[in-house]
């Protein structure tokens, strides 16, 4: 465990503690860190959402299984995200997507009563967990604009545009593959790479693995607001 800590420490549930800390704090409370393999099935949707995951390292997926045989990826979170917090608040406690690992990733998972015993404990962590539901919020009010578009590229633009580090950045590296973009977007695979290639035709982007590097910023911006 305490390999991992100076890795928790910089994760937004811990933010503004020190090492020291975070090892009192979880003393006494039940908790486990758990490996899994790329792909591997954590929590299946409708399942009892008892625990909360902390992402140590790698990368888990929230995914959506449709009646007609499609999967609708939810959201994609890395080191230092958690998947679970939400269910604080629900009076049905079940997880509503299945979660996956997109990686070999390791998880702190703890449960759901024990995470509220901290909580009641420590006022930092109590507020950080209100900035962690904030920020879930404005994901899913970004995702929810990102659906709006029904063009592939003003989908690829408004992620790009949104996902920039800070204004006037170029290169975005995505967090996942582009099986997994596509799923995010909520298309097929073949359709965002055909895609993709008629942008870099249009000299408005550029692709090199998972870097993309944007070209003409201002077309991308003028793509939504057609």
């Amino acid at each position: 465990m305490k390999k991992y800590i100076n890795i928790l420490k910089n994760t937004p549930f811990f933010h503004g503690k020190t090492e020291e800390e975070i090892e009192e704090l979880l003393q006494g409370y039940a908790f486990s860190i758990e490996h899994y393999k790329k792909n591997q099935l954590i929590f299946l949707m409708g399942e009892p959402a008892n625990d909360i995951l902390l992402i140590v390292k790698g990368c888990l997926l929230a995914k959506r299984y449709l009646a007609t045989g499609k999967t609708l990826t939810i959201s994609h979170k890395s080191q230092g995200e958690m998947y679970g917090e939400s269910a604080l608040s629900l009076r049905q406690k079940k997880w509503s997507c299945s979660i996956l690992a997109a990686e070999p990733s390791v998880v702190l998972r703890i449960n759901i009563l024990n995470y509220l015993r901290l909580l009641e404990k420590d006022k930092t962590l109590l507020l950080n967990y209100i900035s962690v539901l904030s920020d879930k919020i404005l994901d899913l009010e970004f995702k929810s604009e990102l659906l709006s578009y029904r063009g592939i590229q003003e989908k690829v633009a408004y992620y790009l545009l949104y996902v920039t580090p800070k204004e006037g950045s170029k290169v975005i590296t995505l967090p996942f593959t582009y099986t997994q973009w596509a799923q995010y977007l909520s298309v097929s695979r073949p359709t965002l790479a055909r895609n993709l290639t008629e942008m870099e035709q249009k000299n408005l982007l550029r692709r090199k693995g998972r870097k993309i590097t944007i070209l003409n910023r201002e077309a991308l911006e003028l793509l939504l607001e057609g």
